[in-house]
């Protein structure tokens, strides 16, 4: 086999709260680390289920991206079937 073999790291931890049944309250940290760069990324979260087969997630944080750091946001909904 020719070419280059790559390893990589990823480590994703989240910790969440919830002040309502149908709302919690989270952060999600991310670490992933490559051979040539790597990244974190801290995000603030509110998960709120707005049906009972949807959930819309919010999150706003902090990407930092090989000695660049950067405001980040992010939304989804969620299908649960």
């Amino acid at each position: 086999m020719t070419g280059k073999n790559y390893g990589v790291i990823y480590v994703n931890f989240t910790l969440g709260w919830a002040p309502h049944p149908r709302v919690v309250v989270a952060t999600e940290q991310n670490l992933e680390w490559f051979p040539n760069f790597y990244l974190i990324r801290w995000m603030p979260q509110v998960h709120w289920r707005i049906h009972a087969l949807f959930m819309w997630q919010a999150g706003f944080g902090v990407r930092h991206l090989d000695g660049h750091t950067s405001a980040e946001a992010a939304t989804r909904l969620v299908l649960e079937f």
